[in-house]
C-alpha cells in the first residue's frame, strides 16, 4: 500500500486536540444563527448585509494551537515527519 507524504513541513500544534472539527462545526452553526437572526430582522432585502465567520467566531478558541514549521529536523527523521 502506497503512502501519503506532507508537501511541506507544516503542522497543527495539538496539546488536547486531534482537529479543529467542534470549532469549525460550532463556529458554522453561530454563523447560520446570526444569518438567520439577520434575515428575520431585516425589513428592506437590499440593506442586508450577512454576517461574516470573523464576527460570530473567533479562531483562537478552536481546539488546536495553529500550525507551525517543523524546524531543526534532521535528515534520517525527515521520511517520518513528512507522513500523514
Amino acid at each position: 500500500m502506497a503512502r501519503s507524504y506532507r508537501h511541506s513541513p507544516v503542522t497543527g500544534v495539538a496539546f488536547l486536540a486531534r482537529s479543529d472539527k467542534p470549532g469549525k462545526r460550532q463556529a458554522n452553526h453561530a454563523l447560520r444563527v446570526a444569518g438567520n437572526k439577520a434575515l428575520s430582522n431585516c425589513d428592506d432585502f437590499e440593506d442586508l448585509i450577512d454576517p461574516a465567520i470573523r464576527e460570530v467566531s473567533d479562531v483562537r478558541g478552536f481546539p488546536k494551537e495553529g500550525k507551525k514549521r517543523i524546524k531543526g529536523w534532521r535528515l534520517e527523521h525527515r521520511e517520518k515527519l513528512m507522513r500523514k
